[in-house]
């Protein structure tokens, strides 16, 4: 797997960069010191950057624990055996009538549950931790676009 980590970090960096670039041509639409729409894209780029680069680092890791960079043989990677075709269709699903939900609903009421929904779909069946995650992770996210980034999230057209 560390040919495989070390090509797929390098492309993944590759385009991270010509994301980045793009983000510079982004016009500045505040005229506060405040972050706002156009610092998420920055977010974004040095995020898979950070991920990038630690791709290829395990890579490298990966290479010199087989035996150095004259090993290159091709290894089949396991199978997944968690992995199922009708969870992941169920998972497309859900992020549809999450975004269906994000108009009606807005993202304070809609994200919990889609959060616990998508838990559920992915195997996590311990009561605790899906009720504690679908409220903590969205309230988290809710502060941070909120009061961080000061992006208004979606409010919903249902309730009033």
């Amino acid at each position: 797997m560390g040919l495989r980590n070390i090509v797929g970090g390098v492309v993944i960096l590759g385009l991270t960069l010509y994301y980045g670039g793009l983000a510079t041509l982004l016009p500045k639409r505040t005229t506060t010191d405040a972050p706002g729409p156009h610092f998420f894209p920055y977010l974004i780029t040095v995020s898979i950057l950070f991920l990038s680069a630690m791709l290829i680092l395990q890579g490298v890791r990966g290479l010199k624990g087989s035996g150095g960079l004259a090993d290159l043989r091709p290894e089949r990677p396991p199978a997944n055996e968690n992995f199922s075709i009708p969870r992941a269709a169920a998972g497309l699903l859900l992020t549809g009538l999450y975004f269906f939900a994000l108009s009606l609903f807005g993202f304070f009421w809609s994200t919990p549950v889609f959060f616990a929904a998508l838990m559920w779909t992915s195997g996590e069946r311990r009561p605790w931790v899906l009720l504690s995650l679908s409220i903590i992770v969205p309230m988290f996210l809710f502060f941070l676009f909120r009061d961080l980034f000061q992006l208004p999230l979606p409010r919903g057209s249902f309730p009033g």
